[in-house]
């Protein structure tokens, strides 16, 4: 039931924003969970290399007393790269178009990094 849930926010995601190229909500050992990615993208690939960012950012962040880690973007010349926490053990990663407005983009993630949120919620009281 959770990687449909997952499966679900990240579909509709996608169908909101014509920004994006790739998304993947994977857990913070590197194992992807459910993924919307261009071809030739692996998604193994993908959830380790998002597993070791997340633990970057967490200890930079908290070296640099800056509190938990929330986001990172990483700007390339094709795109930009957004890393999100979702809850101790998932993240969202999603990479956009070059030149889309990064503004709207990181509304519909933290949307629905949120909508994600309140369904782990429900799902945890359920339990």
């Amino acid at each position: 039931m959770l990687k449909e849930v997952l499966n679900d926010a990240l579909h509709n995601l996608h169908t909101e924003s014509g920004a994006l190229t790739s998304s993947a909500i994977v857990s913070i050992d590197g194992l992807p969970i459910v993924s919307v990615l261009e071809r030739n993208i692996d998604s193994n690939r993908v959830g380790s290399l998002s597993a070791a960012l997340l633990s970057l950012c967490g200890q930079t962040a908290r070296l640099l007393s800056c509190g938990n880690f929330n986001q990172m973007t990483l700007q390339g010349q094709q795109g930009e790269v957004l890393l999100m926490q979702i809850s101790d053990d998932l993240a969202l990663v999603s990479t956009t178009k070059a030149g889309s407005r990064m503004g709207l983009v990181l509304v519909q993630l933290r949307r629905t990094v949120e909508e994600i949120r309140r369904h782990l919620g429900y799902m945890e009281s359920a339990a």
